[in-house]
């Protein structure tokens, strides 16, 4: 999210949300790489998420994923995948399936999985994962090229090489249309995709594939979401590191609302992009024409009636908001663009 001032970030924040509390501070220790630190509140937000929503909420399945994923850098495999299975249960167990949850905790397993030495087991999840996003994304999103990017990995490992070509291809040319040649993430793709077809037409030996992605993971590539502001929280694909595998590459965030959230008024649900969140009203005209500024995918977008929410302890926050959106996807469309280009934003619904 884009804010005038590191101060204003930190305060916009804050909540005296026990369990958005516990959720921060996780996240926070483990982009510093302080898992034995971060695990516990990560723990934490698990208990007072199951508590809050139930143990069959797909909220729970969020926290659940960044739990495992913390325990799987710290190589706890065995609880990390009993984590991912359950969660993995409480995705299917929905009324409506939301794919890129699944996608996501599909990705962690696969991620798992292949930490084990259990590589056809992660190319089955990988393989599903893909599937997922395309459902939801469509052929040529960002989000499908990172899924296709880690089964081709995946695909190299134990399945068949030609099909991991073909992958690997495929992901780069999408990044390569959205983010540009020069981007970290394409260089990385398109380096990968020449280890790829430099393999022979059999799988290599396990010891060979730690040698397929040579560009560094990105220092961005997380599985713990970004920093959520109140209701709505983000979940991505995992990167990926195994002992005995390539680095994959995260895929772009996923919002997902808090279920239970009632709309914002009565009538016909609506959903707003919200840019930042700033203790003074009268900062927000700045901060729009700064922002129409930095990304041509505001230039269309129009501007909202400023809204406001008061944060127990920290006071009233008001709302940069863009839209109306009649359908979710839409709203997430532009939020996606936003990030993708260095910016940040949450989805929210509007009544």
């Amino acid at each position: 999210m884009v804010f005038l001032s590191v101060s204003t970030v930190t305060a916009a924040w804050a909540t005296e949300d026990p369990l958005i509390d516990a959720y921060l501070k996780g996240v926070d220790l483990y982009r510093r790489g302080d898992l034995d630190a971060a695990i516990p509140a990560l723990r934490q937000a698990v208990r007072l998420s199951e508590q809050r929503f139930g143990p069959e909420s797909p909220e729970l399945a969020l926290d659940l994923n960044n739990l495992a994923e913390a325990l799987r850098r710290q190589g706890d495999l065995r609880e990390a995948e009993r984590l991912l299975r359950r969660a993995q249960a409480i995705d299917q167990a929905q009324d409506e399936v939301d794919p890129l949850a699944a996608a996501t905790t599909l990705n962690n397993l696969g991620l798992v999985l292949a930490a084990k030495g259990d590589s056809r087991a992660a190319l089955t999840a990988h393989r599903a994962a893909l599937a997922a996003v395309e459902k939801a994304r469509g052929n040529d999103h960002p989000d499908t090229a990172r899924a296709a990017y880690n089964l081709a990995l995946a695909e190299a490992t134990a399945g068949d090489p030609r099909i991991a070509q073909a992958l690997a291809a495929r992901a780069a040319f999408i990044v390569d249309r959205a983010l540009g040649d020069r981007h970290p993430l394409t260089r990385q793709m398109r380096a990968t995709e020449a280890r790829l077809r430099a393999l022979p037409t059999q799988p290599p030996p396990q010891a060979k594939i730690a040698e397929l992605n040579g560009a560094p993971e990105p220092d961005d590539a997380t599985a713990v979401p970004d920093a959520p502001i109140r209701a709505q929280r983000t979940a991505a694909l995992a990167a990926v590191e195994p002992a005995a595998a390539p680095a994959a590459i995260p895929a772009a965030p996923t919002t997902r609302q808090r279920s239970g959230e009632p709309a914002a008024g009565g009538g016909e649900r609506s959903f707003a992009v919200q840019l930042m969140a700033l203790r003074s009203e009268a900062d927000l005209d700045a901060a729009w024409d700064e922002l129409r500024q930095r990304f041509a995918d505001l230039a269309q977008a129009q501007r909202l009636p400023t809204t406001s929410v008061e944060i127990a302890g920290r006071g009233r926050f008001y709302r940069l908001l863009v839209g109306p959106y009649a359908v979710r996807t839409d709203a997430e469309r532009l939020c996606s663009g936003l990030k993708q280009a260095g910016g940040e934003c949450r989805v929210i619904i509007r009544n």
